[in-house]
């Protein structure tokens, strides 16, 4: 078609100018190889505005928007409570980490302890909550997949000798003369992965006997909060955990009170907590937990 001499010079790259009735129309195209026909075709990808011979090229409305928001600066909304809140409640730890681990290290493993938290999220998913939220511009700002996240758990695992040496350090403000512990029974979890050595069969007291693992907490009587864990073997008994709990965290046993429920009690299990010279609660039973926290709160 042949165009007049006043809309020619609107003709650029990439464009058309179409007549439709009377009027002039530029529009935007691309050149897209059809596997099908086995050549080049021209495909509109949208409408630019329109040409008079009075006024010239009059854009369109919708692309004179498009173009206004392509020149907005990008925006990226992001969740602020759950970060401000656990960097708020953790801001002890979160630096102790810093000074022990490197801020990599401490970063990621503090970004998924957050999601874990926050959204009991999977490994797998963990990055998606990690990316949409403010702590990926606070902390491990590059390189956060599952793959990382995994690789630096491992690593925490390889380890131990230095996550210890972190955990000793909690107690720091604490003098030796004033330190004083409370050992817990452990928390069974069952585990029947077969790429775990530590999961083995073992009591509980659901009488479930798929393979599980054990997970011991040391807490501090002075700062109220845990101050050391270790994760055992299913089928080690909680007598023989605990007195390997006191030598790896280094504390004085006689510092150390050991609590259970009323089931832990029997003629074996406390001759074998003398045996280890291990303190403990009793009445006529090993001291409930409940019976504990209620004598706490008075």
């Amino acid at each position: 078609m042949q165009l007049p001499d006043w809309v020619k010079k609107f003709k650029e790259p990439r464009t058309d100018i179409r007549r439709i009735g009377n009027r002039f129309y530029k529009y935007e195209v691309a050149f897209v190889y059809s596997k099908t026909k086995k050549r080049t075709e021209k495909k509109t990808i949208r409408l630019l505005g329109k040409i008079t011979e009075k006024d010239g090229f009059i854009p369109s409305s919708k692309d004179t928007l498009r173009r206004m928001s392509e020149e907005l600066p990008k925006v990226d909304i992001k969740t602020f409570g759950v970060f401000n809140l656990f960097s708020d409640l953790m801001k002890e730890e979160i630096a102790s980490l810093k000074e022990v681990f490197s801020e990599e290290q401490a970063e990621r493993l503090l970004s998924f302890a957050m999601m874990r938290w926050a959204y009991q999220t999977p490994i797998k998913r963990a990055t998606y909550y990690h990316s949409h939220d403010l702590c990926s511009e606070e902390w491990a700002t590059k390189n956060m997949s599952d793959k990382t996240v995994s690789l630096n758990l491992k690593w925490f695992g390889e380890n131990r000798e230095q996550v210890v040496g972190w955990m000793r350090g909690l107690l720091k403000d604490v003098s030796e003369d004033e330190q004083n512990f409370v050992l817990m029974d452990s928390t069974h979890a069952i585990n029947v992965s077969e790429k775990l050595s530590i999961n083995a069969k073992g009591y509980n007291p659901d009488f479930d006997f798929d393979k599980q693992i054990r997970l011991m907490y040391l807490f501090s009587a002075q700062m109220k909060q845990p101050v050391y864990y270790r994760l055992i073997n299913g089928n080690i008994t909680d007598v023989k955990s605990m007195s390997l709990c006191i030598r790896e965290m280094n504390v004085n046993k006689d510092k150390v009170v050991f609590i259970a429920d009323k089931g832990f009690f029997s003629a074996k299990n406390i001759a074998m907590m003398n045996e280890e010279k291990l303190s403990y609660t009793r009445t006529s039973y090993v001291v409930q937990v409940s019976f504990l926290c209620s004598e706490v709160t008075r």
